[in-house]
C-alpha cells in the first residue's frame, strides 16, 4: 500500500504563483493520484475517485494563495 507522500513546503511556496505550471504539474503528478488511490481503498468508484480527486485539486487551486505554514494548524495535509 502506497501512502501520500509528505508534502514539501518549497513546492508549496512555488504553486502561490499561478504562473508556476511546473510547481503545479509536479504537484498534480504525485498528489491527484495519491487522492485517486486513497479514494478507491475507501471503497469509492472509478467515477467517484476521479471526481473526488479533482475537487481537491480545485480546493488547492483556489486556497493556496492564502497558505501559510502554521504548526499550530496542523499539516498543509489536514
Amino acid at each position: 500500500m502506497s501512502k501520500i507522500p509528505e508534502t514539501r513546503e518549497s513546492l508549496l511556496l512555488q504553486m502561490r504563483d499561478p504562473g508556476n505550471t511546473t510547481a503545479w504539474e509536479q504537484f498534480c503528478a504525485v498528489y491527484r493520484p495519491a487522492m485517486y488511490r486513497l479514494a478507491r481503498r475507501r471503497g469509492l468508484q472509478d467515477a467517484e475517485a476521479e471526481d473526488l480527486a479533482q475537487h481537491v485539486m480545485i480546493s488547492v487551486t483556489r486556497s493556496i494563495g492564502q497558505w501559510q505554514k502554521d504548526p499550530a494548524r496542523g499539516t498543509f495535509r489536514t
